[in-house]
């Protein structure tokens, strides 16, 4: 029974040990030509949408594609202002928490800047 526990555990170590490593996966990687992103009819251009830990981000000069929105960048709280009919939402860079109509929302992942670029989820 022990040989077989002590093979058991040299055959993970050695899976584990052959296993890609996905640490690559939390850094941001533009999307390949196969990644397309529409907004209202409207393909977004490759470098304009970036892939970060499995989310979908889009820069906030594209995100203007999405009809009756008015958007603000406030570039002493880093923070970005989307307004529409009846909605406020109020995202701040690095932070996960993002303000809709006043209440904290919890976001997936955080906005950030990429390329001089403001990047937030969709």
């Amino acid at each position: 029974m022990k040989k077989i526990t002590m093979a058991s555990i040299s055959f993970l170590c050695a899976a584990a040990i052959m296993l890609p490593d996905h640490s690559i996966g939390t850094a941001a990687a533009r999307t390949n030509s196969g990644t397309h992103v529409i907004i209202n009819n409207q393909d977004l251009a490759p470098q304009d949408v970036l892939i970060k830990n499995n989310q979908i981000f889009i820069s906030f000069t594209e995100a203007k594609a999405l009809d009756n929105l008015t958007f603000q960048w406030i570039h002493a709280a880093k923070q970005v202002t989307a307004k529409g009919k009846d909605t406020r939402l109020l995202l701040t860079i690095n932070k996960t928490t993002a303000l809709k109509n006043g209440k904290a929302v919890k976001l997936n992942t955080a906005p950030f800047i990429y390329d001089g670029k403001t990047m937030i989820p969709l």
